[in-house]
């Protein structure tokens, strides 16, 4: 209810003054088959777990930047919004919504900082810059590809010169009322004076709208930021230095932010080494395994073990298995709170019944195994077998029975 959301935060106001924290907890469910769910369940959970959050991060936000304040706005979002759960789709939809929340309210909040490297280098561009504009990001690349955009993007088309050389990435703000054309003609007027020809100059939807915005290089905000109802695009060459440069300005929250990218064409520097001197291939880092395994815990709740091998037609585990059931462990021990399931899977040859107790069997010997490890609780793992019921490949062929012989972590 934003009367006593409004509320809430004028008593805080009013009896100490500044906020530094806030937590935002407040969420409801309601579950119900999705062909029943009515649309005053669906709006009451959107309501308290998207529109409460805002309402509350907004009035908090008000609150620090009154009182100057560097503060923390927590959201707590779910797992629930990149896994999704039929018979709670509201919640699933409000927990989705809160990330993205989240992620733009922090993008707003930023203020953007001069660029440290950018102020080690210490130079003024040979274009110049604008009176009163602050440098909020630099970044030289030495040789990387720039594709400069030279006439109108649509879905369809993306008219772009690829360059390849010298990239440099200039970004500046100003805090006045400059408009973007005005920020356009004084980059044309300083790029002819050094001998550079206009490629292409846009506004708007001239430049493509909403394709040019997503088709064109931007530096990530809060160092620049870019609006669709406000924007100018300018390219510029001079072929016969090998040189060419664009311009994009663009005014958001009472600022000009002026990006410019500059491109020197040259030959790529020499970094081969010889055959023998090349540093020979090794397997993946275990770190990295251990993260691919996290990753796809988190992303769609369920993980092969991968590496898990056990006896034909047995659960014995063999050695081979050791590194796989460590990296589980590692994982297990860093979530105490977390339960999960132990799904053994088989291939297709055999019985059903036989399969399903050779996959149970197989899972119980996974579990124990992990339970062996130092910090795994016991506790936290369920063994189940469900013999070759859920496939990841076909079993027609060698190769897919391989795949379908697996163990696997659920999250509960």
């Amino acid at each position: 209810d934003e009367t006593q959301i409004n509320a809430l935060f004028d008593t805080i106001e009013s009896s100490h003054g500044a906020l530094s924290v806030l937590v935002n907890n407040a969420g409801i469910a309601r579950p119900a088959d999705f062909l029943e769910t009515t649309m005053e369940d669906f709006r009451a959970v959107i309501d308290i777990n998207l529109v409460g959050t805002f309402a509350a991060a907004q009035l908090a936000a008000r609150n620090m930047v009154k009182h100057k304040v560097a503060g923390a706005i927590v959201n707590m979002s779910s797992i629930n919004a990149q896994v999704a759960i039929p018979s709670i789709a509201a919640y699933c939809a409000s927990k989705g919504g809160v990330m993205q929340l989240t992620k733009a309210t922090a993008l707003a909040l930023a203020s953007p900082l001069p660029d440290a490297a950018a102020e080690e280098e210490d130079f003024t561009p040979e274009f110049g810059v604008l009176e009163g504009a602050t440098l909020t990001h630099f970044l030289l690349r030495n040789f990387d590809a720039y594709d400069l955009a030279v006439g109108k993007f649509s879905r369809y088309e993306k008219p772009v010169e690829k360059l390849e050389g010298s990239v440099r990435e200039l970004v500046y703000a100003v805090e006045d009322e400059t408009s973007t054309l005005a920020a356009i003609r004084n980059y044309q007027r300083s790029f002819a004076d050094l001998g550079y020809a206009t490629v292409f100059e846009c506004e708007g939807d001239a430049c493509g709208g909403f394709d040019f915005r997503f088709g064109v290089y931007l530096v990530e905000p809060p160092a620049m930021r870019f609006d669709l109802a406000d924007f100018r695009y300018l390219a510029v060459s001079d072929p016969e230095e090998g040189r060419h440069a664009s311009v994009l300005a663009s005014r958001q929250g009472g600022k000009l932010f002026v990006q410019v990218i500059s491109v020197e064409g040259e030959a790529a520097p020499e970094a081969m080494v010889a055959a023998g001197a090349a540093p020979q291939p090794r397997a993946k880092p275990t770190s990295a395994r251990l993260f691919a395994l996290a990753r796809l815990l988190t992303e769609v709740g369920h993980a092969p073990l991968e590496g898990i091998e056990f006896e034909a037609g047995s659960a014995k585990l063999v050695g081979a298995s050791d590194d796989a059931l460590k990296q589980a462990a590692t994982l297990l021990r860093g979530r105490p709170d977390l339960r999960f399931l132990v799904v053994g899977h088989t291939d297709n040859q055999g019985d059903l019944e036989l399969n399903m107790k050779l996959s149970r069997a197989r899972a119980e010997a996974v579990a124990a195994r992990l339970a062996q490890e130092d910090g795994v609780e016991a506790a936290q793992l369920i063994p189940h077998g469900i013999g070759f019921l859920s496939p990841r490949a076909s079993n027609a062929s060698a190769d897919g029975r391989a795949q379908n012989r697996r163990v696997e972590l659920v999250l509960q």
